[in-house]
């Protein structure tokens, strides 16, 4: 398994004991406001163990870590990767040429840096080690990161904007905007 860490935060996998904290976010109406339609607790325990199942694949194209604050142990929110295209052609996601970034925090978590400090390690330090680590022989996939965000939810959008994602309205949804971010 692996596991990252910034100077606040450490970055690990997706585990078993998560559940609750994963289906608190999901089922939760401030969480949700910008993402969808908050889950039942039912949707939410479904979702988990498809995520569970795919994080602990090696070679997915689905990888969710949770994001704990080092000095207190709390859990604050949770980052995933996903590759959709490598989805639909069932190849690991580290073959596929773009991946989806994404990132949840409990409200009480909100306006701390967290969410800055964990994408740009993320896109920086973590996606770099986990391609080298994954694979070694060529290094061929990822190009791009992206993350769709509520065109209302102006944090997320400067957010991605301050760690060096580009803004670009190609959605045909008015109200989601993406974002882009070319890997050396």
């Amino acid at each position: 398994m692996l596991y990252f860490s910034t100077p606040r935060l450490t970055i690990r996998p997706l585990q078993l004991a998560d559940k609750d904290f994963y289906c608190s976010l999901y089922c939760d109406q401030q969480v949700m406001k910008y993402i969808a339609t908050p889950m039942t607790t039912t949707q939410a325990e479904r979702a988990f163990k498809l995520a569970l199942k795919l994080t602990e694949q090696a070679h997915s194209y689905y990888s969710i870590f949770v994001l704990k604050e080092t000095a207190s142990n709390n859990l604050v929110g949770i980052a995933g990767l996903t590759a959709e295209q490598a989805k639909l052609h069932r190849q690991p996601w580290f073959q596929a040429k773009t991946l989806e970034i994404g990132i949840m925090f409990l409200p009480q978590f909100y306006n701390q840096g967290y969410g800055r400090e964990s994408i740009s390690h993320l896109v920086k330090c973590a996606l770099p080690e986990l391609m080298t680590r994954l694979q070694q022989e060529a290094r061929v996939g990822v190009k791009t990161v992206y993350a769709k965000t509520n065109v209302n939810n102006s944090k997320s959008c400067k957010l991605f904007e301050q760690v060096g994602f580009k803004r670009k309205n190609s959605s045909t949804d008015p109200d989601i905007v993406d974002f882009y971010y070319q890997l050396p």
